[in-house]
């Protein structure tokens, strides 16, 4: 009987254990994609703040470089993210997009083409 309660009381633990660990792997995969969501929100925000900067007369290059930059800038891969995962893959395409699209409307509005090196334009703003 009490070798029945031993194993019993094990596997007892053995589940809450799982449970508690699942829980908390689930919880911090919701934290991440809250992160991840928010990352994304910012970096189209920069991107309507930079189109409006430069729509401006005059255009204000130099404030969607701003923009530019903090995208740029903006919790780097494996801060927020765990560098590599699924997440952090959308959150780093999303900002290589957004920063694209910066630089598209840089080029046409100074008539500039420094590439499409976010610090290389960042680089030259900021001189």
């Amino acid at each position: 009987m009490s070798r029945t309660r031993t194993i019993i009381g094990a596997v007892v633990l053995l589940l809450l254990g799982t449970t508690a660990y699942q829980a908390i792997q689930r919880s911090a995969s919701s934290i991440r994609l809250t992160f991840a969501v928010e990352q994304c929100q910012i970096f189209a925000e920069m991107v309507d703040k930079a189109a409006a900067a430069l729509s401006d007369h005059p255009p204000d290059a130099k404030e969607a470089d701003q923009c530019l930059e903090y995208a740029h800038n903006y919790y780097p891969s494996g801060t927020k993210q765990v560098h590599g995962s699924q997440l952090d893959a959308m959150v780093e395409s999303s900002r290589h997009a957004s920063e694209q699209r910066i630089i598209e409307k840089l080029k046409a509005t100074t008539g500039s083409d420094l590439g499409s090196d976010a610090a290389t334009w960042i680089e030259h703003f900021t001189k």
